[in-house]
């Protein structure tokens, strides 16, 4: 049940959909590869600082992925979810 709230990015020229897309598949790759999920997570990729901060509980963790030019925030998600039971 996936539920998104969209707001204008004040600093539009700093980022877009596809740049974003690059950015937050390159960080989840990286962080696939050290055979992790949820915690703390940084990871950089050109100007963009990619930052995934999350609570470490499979039955249910919240989470916000956020994507940085320099101080200015350009991207959120706050996410949640967890293990389902029949």
């Amino acid at each position: 049940m996936g539920h998104e709230l969209l707001w204008p990015c004040p600093l539009p020229d700093l980022i877009d959909a596809v740049v974003a897309g690059t950015v937050i598949r390159d960080a989840l790759s990286a962080l696939y590869r050290t055979g992790r999920f949820l915690g703390e997570y940084d990871h950089r990729s050109g100007i963009y600082d990619y930052t995934d901060r999350s609570t470490a509980n499979l039955e249910s963790f919240i989470g916000i992925e956020r994507i940085h030019v320099g101080e200015n925030e350009v991207y959120r998600l706050d996410y949640h979810g967890g293990l389902i039971k029949p």
